[in-house]
């Protein structure tokens, strides 16, 4: 054979081997990757069980954002014995001008009228009306839902792992509304007396809500990973959601809003994270039973917007500016009644002394504008050239301390 002929003999052997040499790598190459392919598909698993969460609550204060509702710079303007505001917005609304003068002259009365509010006011160190202090919101104590979570094994012997809530029912919750109790006056029996009144929303539900609660989970196994038993530590991180939120009409009808629906609230979406602890259960290579308990901490700020306010004899609001203790004097002694004047017991008052007593076409006018309260409603608008008191924005800080207890069924692939 001549040189060339080897030389193309050569060139053919050398082809032949690298392509032989080239897909003994690509079936390893293969191998390798149906290998990785089974190694990932065995790490990953899918749980579906329920979440429990029990919620502490502690919330800060509500607090006036666009200002008080009425200031008593404006009720002594309207006391004033050339102010007619009252008497005017009174004829705009229907009632005669006789009676609407008679109400604008009664309501300067000092015994009965607004002065009695405004010296309250001033004993009191008050120069406006806004919302009553101490009012403070309380979340519902136990909500659940069910939930479905993605989870992965991050290493060959199953210790540390991720998991995620990819699928849950919204949590559906509700809020209450607490405040400390208001001293009144009762001057009206046999031996008068200072006694409490309960804040007028105590207990009463003030808003729904539902919340999403997209929840990641970082952690790791301890033991051996076929060991029936494991214990779990790690770390929970939440991402709470709220929507469809919903003031009730208890609320609305409280603050003043004049239709239903004319108070709405918002909360603040918030992120919140903390420990978790728990156990695994091994059925078999496929099945196991999880159990797990965390606490997340949630800051959220709720915004509560009034549109159309206007106060009446029905609006809690005004019962509710009393003093949040007894009165004593400077030896410890219980004052009299006759010492202890609260806004509410001045305003009271004027209801039974003015809108209650005197003509039944008087009181019947009165009833007609919502009493003492809405006849100075009226009477503040018409000043400010307003047809209401207007809209108002209050807002509360609220820290939710929630524990979860998490129960779920799992699979591995």
């Amino acid at each position: 054979m001549n040189r060339s002929n080897w030389a193309r003999v050569s060139l053919i052997a050398a082809f032949i081997s690298a392509m032989g040499h080239q897909g003994m790598v690509q079936a390893a190459d293969d191998t390798l990757g149906l290998k990785m392919a089974s190694s990932v598909k065995d790490r990953v698993f899918v749980r579906a069980g329920a979440i429990h969460v029990k919620v502490k609550t502690k919330s800060g204060e509500t607090y006036d954002v666009t200002g008080p509702v009425i200031t008593k710079d404006e009720l002594t303007r309207l006391a004033a014995t050339d102010a007619f505001y009252i008497r005017d917005a009174l004829i705009e609304r229907g009632i005669d001008a006789p009676i609407a003068g008679t109400i604008n002259t009664g309501l300067r009365n000092p015994s009965a009228g607004i002065p009695l509010v405004t010296s309250a006011m001033t004993a009191q160190g008050i120069d406006a009306l806004g919302t009553p202090s101490g009012i403070t919101a309380v979340a519902q104590e136990r909500v659940g839902t069910a939930g479905i979570s993605l989870g992965a094994y991050l290493s060959d012997d199953y210790t540390w792992v991720v998991e995620a809530y990819v699928l849950a029912a919204p949590v559906k919750t509700s809020v209450t509304a607490q405040g400390p109790s208001r001293v009144r006056v009762d001057n009206t029996a046999d031996e008068p007396a200072q006694y409490a009144r309960p804040f007028g929303l105590q207990g009463q539900k003030i808003l729904s809500t539902k919340m999403l609660p997209p929840i990641v989970m970082f952690g790791r196994y301890w033991g051996d990973k076929d060991a029936k038993f494991r214990l779990y530590t790690g770390v929970a991180a939440m991402y709470a959601m709220f929507y469809d939120t919903k003031a009730t009409e208890a609320l609305n009808r409280y603050v003043g809003g004049s239709n239903p629906g004319d108070t709405t609230v918002s909360l603040k979406n918030t992120f919140g994270f903390g420990p978790m602890l728990g156990v695994k259960y091994q059925f078999s290579d496929a099945w196991h039973l999880s159990m797990n308990v965390g606490n997340v901490k949630l800051r959220t700020q709720g915004t509560l917007t009034t549109r159309n306010t206007f106060l009446t004899k029905d609006s809690g609001a005004w019962q509710d500016f009393g003093l949040s203790g007894f009165q004593y004097d400077g030896d410890g002694n219980l004052l009299p009644p006759e010492d202890v004047l609260t806004i509410s017991d001045a305003i009271q008052t004027g209801q039974g002394a003015l809108a209650e007593s005197g003509p039944q076409v008087r009181q019947d006018a009165y009833a007609a504008a919502g009493g003492v309260v809405g006849v100075v409603s009226a009477g503040v608008a018409k000043l400010r050239g307003q047809a209401n008191l207007g809209t108002y924005v209050r807002k509360a800080d609220t820290e939710l301390n929630a524990t979860m207890f998490m129960l779920s069924v799992g699979r591995s692939f």
